[in-house]
């Protein structure tokens, strides 16, 4: 029966919240100085293929959102009108708008996936030349600079190549929809008057003021009720690779 050693490491205390909030925010230079190595390396030219690619497979899917919200007006006004000739018609054509729907998305995620997994081994394999070469590995471990490197290697370069693609095209779909939604909600919302203080005032477009603004403010909501997480999830990581840290020390002690 294996018994727990003396020579186990139980690492020290986690960083107050506080701390780990600032030390967590990377500011744009260093963000940027992370991002741009892996499209100026050798595999570039692959890595730029698929992310044109997974563009153009975004772009193609806010376009079937476009052809899909059209659908539904005409779809809606042929139940209302009981046209029964062009409700199957349009049986028919929402068939293979959902069919594309449905091949766009999955090849974005295979593509995105495929980018990220390239991404990330290459960031993988040149960190691990540099924690490995010229022992920096044993200053780090001497010096205590970096709390867990190796799974740093592992879980925080997934995360932000994972993360950077994730928000990015995210990013780039909404912006797209909503350059192609704000016209039509601007015409189908039309102008409203509000009778203020004995005058009228007209806002055209209403709705999408309204949109804007509930986007806005939904968006400051989160920010600052999610903001303390950032904090949160930083020391729960650091809790979790300590807490692995040592049950493979014990195992090794065994």
């Amino acid at each position: 029966m294996s018994t727990t050693p003396s020579s186990v490491i139980v690492p020290g205390p986690a960083v107050p919240a506080k701390a780990l909030k600032d030390q967590s925010r990377l500011r744009l230079a260093a963000t940027w100085a992370l991002i741009m190595p892996y499209w100026k390396s050798e595999d570039r030219k692959a890595g730029l293929g698929l992310l044109t690619l997974v563009v153009a497979l975004n772009l193609g899917i806010v376009y079937i959102n476009v052809l899909l919200n059209e659908w539904n007006r005409v779809f809606y006004n042929a139940i209302e009108q009981r046209d029964f000739v062009s409700f199957k018609a349009l049986l028919l054509r929402f068939s293979w708008i959902a069919a594309c729907f449905i091949v766009l998305a999955i090849s974005r995620q295979y593509y995105q996936m495929m980018l990220q997994m390239r991404w990330r081994t290459w960031m993988t394999g040149r960190f691990m030349q540099r924690w490995l070469g010229h022992q920096a590995y044993y200053r780090i471990e001497q010096t205590h600079s970096t709390d867990n490197p190796d799974q740093r290697l592992a879980d925080d370069l997934r995360q932000f190549t994972d993360g950077a693609l994730s928000l990015s095209m995210g990013l780039l779909n909404s912006v797209v929809t909503l350059v192609s939604f704000i016209g039509i909600l601007w015409v189908v919302s039309g102008p409203i008057s509000l009778a203020l203080g004995g005058s009228e005032l007209t806002i055209p477009g209403y709705m999408v003021w309204f949109a804007i603004g509930y986007a806005v403010v939904g968006s400051l909501i989160t920010h600052f009720v999610g903001r303390p997480l950032i904090g949160l999830s930083f020391q729960q990581e650091q809790y979790e690779a300590n807490f692995r840290f040592m049950l493979v020390r014990l195992r090794e002690n065994s």
